[in-house]
């Protein structure tokens, strides 16, 4: 399975600190969860009314989750 892997700075810490973590592609994220495009895009839909930390606390281990860490990984 084909993962980004990421990295960001948080804003208070300096370049020198950054945190590193995989997300799996849209791809990968379909085949481990049995998803059609078409659900990607509706979660994604869902995803983005949604406050960060209530997709993390109330979907931890399912496509929500997994699906907000690509948005996150991907965005600019």
């Amino acid at each position: 399975m084909t993962n980004i892997i990421g990295s960001f700075v948080p804003a208070e810490q300096s370049d020198l600190h950054t945190f590193r973590f995989n997300v799996l592609t849209i791809q990968g994220i379909m085949s481990r969860h049995k998803l059609e495009l078409d659900e990607v895009e509706q979660i994604k839909s869902e995803l983005y009314k949604m406050a960060l930390t209530d997709i993390f606390f109330a979907y931890p281990d399912g496509p929500y989750y997994d699906i907000a860490l690509y948005m996150l990984a991907t965005s600019r």
